[in-house]
């Protein structure tokens, strides 16, 4: 796993900001697929989605959301697999930043956003559990946990090998802006 490649001094925070995203992960998808018309490769939709988990909802944020843009940005250009897809990747956090109320809204009513849960997940739910697939659901937490066995949803792991795991991020509200080791202005 990803986690157990990070110092260990560094792991409760990288973990802390990993659960965070896959508790925003369905919605994040789901405001993914508002944005772009097809899914990027691998390592960028990565990307996309952990910036659009932690800057969907400002009010629960921890992260100033022109710092997450900035840096997702960053980690985009340091890849040569990915850099040429920084523009994108741009262009769509701005846009998401620009038309975040009309963007929320039109994924309110999308089973990924609602539940924030993968839709292959719900699918599952509602085959295997037809009569009790929403209390599931509503009692779950999203986690890890029950991504187990599914190494093709793994998506937080392409994010952390393209941002260059380790790296302690102090872009929390009044703290530094930037990544240690990232170019650009924070």
């Amino acid at each position: 796993m990803a986690l157990e490649a990070v110092d260990t001094a560094l792991r409760p925070g990288v973990q802390a900001l990993a659960f965070a995203v896959w508790r925003n992960l369905g919605r994040a998808m789901a405001l993914r697929d508002a944005l772009a018309a097809k899914t990027p490769p691998a390592a960028v939709d990565a990307l996309l989605c952990v910036t659009l988990a932690l800057c969907w909802d400002m009010d629960s944020a921890v992260y100033d959301e022109f710092t997450l843009v900035n840096q997702a940005v960053e980690a985009i250009k340091r890849d040569p697999r990915t850099a040429g897809q920084a523009a994108f990747v741009n262009a769509c956090l701005r846009r998401f930043l620009r038309e975040r109320a009309q963007l929320v809204a039109l994924t309110d009513a999308l089973p990924q956003a609602q539940w924030n849960h993968p839709v292959w997940w719900i699918k599952r739910l509602q085959a295997e559990q037809p009569q009790r697939w929403q209390s599931i659901l509503q009692a779950s937490s999203p986690g890890p946990a029950h991504l187990a066995g599914e190494p093709a949803q793994d998506q937080f792991g392409g994010f952390c090998r393209c941002a260059g795991a380790g790296r302690h991020g102090r872009a929390y509200r009044g703290a530094s802006n930037r990544v240690p080791g990232a170019g650009g202005a924070g």
